[in-house]
């Protein structure tokens, strides 16, 4: 459960939101995906290779295996993640150390759960049918938004871990494999179009690299904290706004 605490810091974080967009709409993981999709506007391309797609299955053999992997593909940046936030540096002390996990995983969620909701609203305002025409969900994919989201904020997380250059690009290397393997999947299993994925990628790069640069040891995160209750927890995240 997250509350929005009444206070300063506005300036602040409106400053960095703005930063961070600018930086993110920069980078190749999200001008490169919407160039693609552009591109496959033209002469029909985005339909065509759909039905290519679907018709032969190059990379999974069948509808039904690329719709399994995908599932199994978005998994591995969410476990990445995960992993990344007990990667990076901590506090000396137990204490202190919890705090800074919890503050980085919460800040993790409103980045990737940012994009999921923009995800959501571009599939009611564009109601694009499927290419199985199962509904009018197709655009964006919601499996390409997830995927990349993880990927993105785990890549950040992983910035300021202590391992060695080389297996931060490999790792870096195989969650760009694995997005665009899970948006490719949906392409073969029929639910969605390429530019639907592809937009699914650049907008869960964005849109997650720019809550989590904007929130991540900003004034604006003010409280994080875990309340005990009957049968679970809440976790509470408090901004000034």
């Amino acid at each position: 459960m997250a509350t929005a605490a009444v206070g300063g810091g506005c300036a602040n974080l409106s400053e960095r939101v703005s930063d961070a967009a600018v930086d993110s709409i920069r980078q190749p993981s999200v001008w490169m995906p919407l160039a693609g999709a552009a591109v496959l506007q033209f002469d029909d391309w985005d339909h065509r290779t759909s039905a290519w797609a679907r018709a032969r299955t190059p990379l999974f053999g069948s509808q039904a295996s690329a719709d399994q992997w995908s599932d199994r593909l978005r998994a591995f940046p969410a476990v990445v993640e995960v992993v990344s936030v007990l990667a990076t540096p901590g506090g000396d002390d137990f204490g202190e150390w919890v705090t800074q996990k919890v503050e980085l995983g919460a800040v993790d969620i409103a980045a990737v759960g940012s994009s999921m909701l923009v995800a959501r609203g571009l599939k009611t305002q564009t109601a694009r049918l499927r290419p199985n025409r199962a509904d009018r969900e197709s655009f964006p994919s919601g499996h390409a938004v997830s995927a990349a989201a993880n990927a993105r904020v785990a890549a950040l997380n992983l910035e300021n871990a202590p391992w060695s250059p080389g297996a931060t690009r490999a790792l870096d290397w195989a969650l760009d494999v694995t997005v665009f393997g899970t948006g490719w999947a949906r392409v073969e299993s029929g639910w969605h179009y390429p530019s639907d994925s592809l937009v699914g990628i650049a907008a869960g790069n964005f849109f997650a690299a720019v809550v989590h640069r904007s929130l991540l040891r900003s004034e604006a995160l003010r409280d994080v904290s875990v309340v005990p209750e009957r049968g679970g927890a809440q976790l509470r995240m408090s901004w000034a706004f």
